[in-house]
């Protein structure tokens, strides 16, 4: 309402603020109606006037803190936030309050294109500092830092970035020391960038901090897989026993009515082998099949269709069935890569490392390679399924040390621009597909993959499943494997207790596939008698 010159009335706080004595009761009220009406100049005049009189007021403290965080003042608001909760504690809307500008700052960190060069997790730290002293007071705000860091970990690591998802684990885990999530998380970088021994510790607490069995397992796991990597492999016993009580394999404790087996040698006794995993797992494990036979039992194969006709190849193998046909009768059950932690004790004399697999046994015979004079056959596989272990196609190039080497592929991907390309890697390739018709056939893929690596005088592979098959049939096998491979090719070797015939070419820390390559074509030349440098 106007008076009689026209004009409006002051507010009713502010008119108090004008006139006489404050009354605070009046003026947060007011303040807090501005506040919430968008009126922000006015209302924090009223939060003043309060702040004015009575310097610690909770709810004024509290409002302009808001207000100055809205008008773009995160800075200011979190002094005036600090100076609320020294005087006040940590009250429910201060720790709201704190929750909502550590989210603000984040958001604004995410929206924030870093600099050419910048550390990434430096860049975090330096923008949240400034909260960090009062964060530590706010279980609101402490959740959203935790959450933050967790999820940027987790996400660094699935873009192949393992350095920075261990940077930022390592936060997390300043943050919260006894979260299971965290610690697991900060085992599984660490032992991917090499500290096998702190992972170890790692997964340890995780077991520790774990709430329920089934997390409990899991981490027990990691270990398990840790010391497989380590040869520690005295410890499979005592482990193996928790693997079953996480809840994703625990469907096996009841998966078929025969007794699970216990390891034990049984003359006479049938035992129903699992195919557990990938397919490079299950072809690892075949080889037991054999050790099985040797000492009396009958051993039969459960897999998936595709690999089917190859398991049936198998030394040792009795029958091989997949989804959908009878089982066999059997006295045990046991899943494939069981075998590998009942029965191995020690890498340095790891049996069954001779080829296992008898592709001459195959009545499918195809395709068969025209050799020529001075022909040197070398079958390649450069993509897996994690591109952290793909290798580019075009280094290839380096490994044509002398004329009638022939590059043949061994995988049903096209083969892509890289083979055509003219780069630094040299001249463009000449990639062979014979087996591109037979990949058609699923059901006979690996065994028609097989043949041609039967035909290979080299196999030169990454991390793949073709590592495993050319392994399996005894060819000359060259892998090559990034600083922290899978832990089944051990540390700080270049054989593989596995494959006798595979040799392990690793990438260093920081150091690019071409110097890989370049070691890979200095051992090519020796191996093919050449002398110089090509």
């Amino acid at each position: 309402m106007q008076d009689a010159l026209g004009r409006q009335p002051l507010p009713r706080g502010l008119e108090a603020l004008c006139q006489g004595p404050l009354d605070v009761a009046i003026a947060l009220h007011d303040a807090q109606h501005h506040h919430l009406q968008g009126r922000l100049l006015l209302a924090r005049l009223l939060y003043d006037a309060i702040l004015a009189l009575e310097p610690g007021h909770h709810d004024a403290l509290h409002g302009l803190a808001v207000l100055l965080i809205q008008r773009g003042d995160a800075m200011g608001g979190l002094e005036l936030l600090g100076r609320a909760v020294d005087r006040h504690g940590m009250t429910a809307p201060l720790d709201q309050t704190l929750a909502r500008l550590t989210t603000l700052a984040l958001e604004q960190l995410a929206q924030r294109a870093p600099e050419a060069g910048t550390d990434r997790l430096a860049r975090h730290l330096q923008a949240l500092a400034p909260l960090l002293p009062k964060l530590r007071q706010s279980p609101a705000a402490y959740a959203q830092l935790l959450q933050h860091f967790a999820a940027a970990s987790s996400l660094r690591g699935k873009e192949g970035r393992p350095g920075e998802a261990l940077g930022f684990a390592r936060v997390a885990a300043c943050i919260d020391p006894a979260r299971f999530e965290i610690l697991f998380n900060l085992g599984y970088f660490t032992e991917m960038s090499g500290a096998f021994e702190a992972a170890a510790g790692l997964y340890r607490r995780a077991a520790v901090a774990a709430a329920d069995r089934s997390r409990h397992a899991h981490a027990s796991m990691m270990l398990m897989h840790l010391f497989f990597r380590l040869g520690r492999w005295d410890a499979f016993k005592e482990l193996l026993a928790l693997k079953y009580a996480y809840e994703p394999v625990r469907w096996w404790t009841s998966h078929w009515p025969m007794p699970l087996w216990d390891g034990r040698i049984r003359p006479g006794a049938r035992i129903l082998i699992h195919g557990e995993s990938g397919f490079g797992d299950v072809i690892q494990c075949l080889r037991y099949a054999d050790y099985l036979h040797q000492h009396g039992m009958t051993a039969h194969i459960v897999c998936v269709p595709a690999l089917k006709a190859l398991c049936a190849l198998g030394k040792g193998v009795t029958s091989v069935v997949s989804q959908g046909d009878r089982l066999p009768a059997a006295d045990f059950r046991v899943q494939s890569f069981d075998l590998f932690y009942m029965l191995e004790a020690d890498p340095a004399r790891c049996f069954g490392s001779a080829a296992y697999i008898d592709i001459a046994k195959s009545p499918h015979q195809a395709p068969m390679l025209e050799r020529r004079p001075g022909d040197f056959l070398i079958g390649i596989k450069w993509t897996t399924t994690d591109p952290s272990k793909d290798l580019p196609l075009a280094l290839f190039a380096k490994l044509l040390v002398r004329a009638g080497i022939r590059l043949i592929s061994l995988q049903p991907e096209p083969p892509g621009e890289a083979a055509s390309d003219q780069g630094a890697a040299g001249p463009g390739l000449t990639v062979e597909r014979p087996l591109d018709p037979y990949f058609a056939d699923r059901e006979q893929a690996f065994v028609s993959t097989a043949w041609v690596i039967h035909q290979m005088d080299l196999v030169i592979t990454a991390d793949s499943v073709i590592a495993h098959l050319a392994g399996a049939v005894g060819a000359p096998t060259w892998v090559a494997l990034r600083p922290v491979p899978d832990c089944r090719w051990l540390v700080g070797r270049s054989d593989s207790p596995f494959y006798d015939s595979a040799t392990l070419f690793r990438q260093q820390p920081d150091e690019p596939w071409s110097a890989v390559f370049d070691r890979m074509a200095e051992a090519l030349h020796r191996h093919l008698g050449l002398t110089g440098a090509g």
